[in-house]
Parts: C-alpha cells; structure tokens; sequence
C-alpha cells in the first residue's frame, strides 16, 4: 500500500487497503497533509505577518476540538460509524512553527482511543520528518 504525494505549494500523500485488497476483515485510509507557510506573505495592505503567525491563524480557525497535554498545539475529532461502531474516522491537525499537519484517518474495525492515538502518532512523525 503505497503512499501517493500530490501537491505543490503543500505535500499529501494517501494511502488506502480494503477488504479485497488484503483479503482479510479490515480496510483503512490515511491521508497526510504537510502544509509549511515559510516564504508566503500575508496581510493584504496590512503589516506583513511572519510564517509562523500565519500557521497559527490557520490552525486556530480550525472548528476541531483542542488536546491538551500535547508538546505542539493539537486538534481532533473522531466519528464512529458501522453497524456496531467497529469503524472510525478521525481528523487530527497538529502546528509546529511555520507548519501545520493535517491527517485523516478512518479504520475498521479499531477502537475510537486507538483509531485516534494513530493518527496522532502520523501526525507527529510528519511533523518530524518535516523540520
């Protein structure tokens, strides 16, 4: 399952398995965001703001829910679906400095904490792949 990279101004990559694919009782999407905001200007007539102002205001306007105790600002929400609730989505979108990284991920069957503990785990290592 390959990770395809699109994207010229920010990078994503996706990724996806079904049923049929891996002939098992499991599918799952990942889908990874890494947008940096160094060397774009901002402020249309107003004082030039500095990339990493620009990722926060991004991140903040952001309607997801705040995690606290993260080392770097973050944000989720999770949905379950499925006849039983085996099947997960989770949005989570992490800010370091000039960076903010979005990841979409959605599993079955996988538990809400561990379907988002996932994608908090992506999150974090594109963060550090990215610096």
């Amino acid at each position: 399952m390959p990770l395809v990279q699109s994207g010229s101004t920010s990078a994503t990559c996706e990724a996806r398995s079904n049923r049929d694919q891996v002939q098992a009782y499991t599918a799952a999407t990942l889908k990874v965001t890494i947008t940096p905001y160094a060397g774009q200007e901002a402020g249309a007539g107003n004082d030039p703001l500095t990339p990493e102002q620009i990722a926060r205001k991004t991140f903040t306007r952001s309607p997801l829910n705040n995690l606290e105790g993260r080392p770097y600002p973050t944000k989720a929400i999770r949905a379950e679906s499925g006849k039983a609730g085996e099947a997960w989505s989770v949005r989570v979108l992490v800010q370091r400095a000039d960076i903010v990284v979005g990841v979409e991920y959605t599993a079955n069957p996988i538990t809400g904490d561990v379907a988002q503990e996932a994608a908090l785990d992506v999150a974090d290592r594109a963060i550090w792949e990215s610096k």
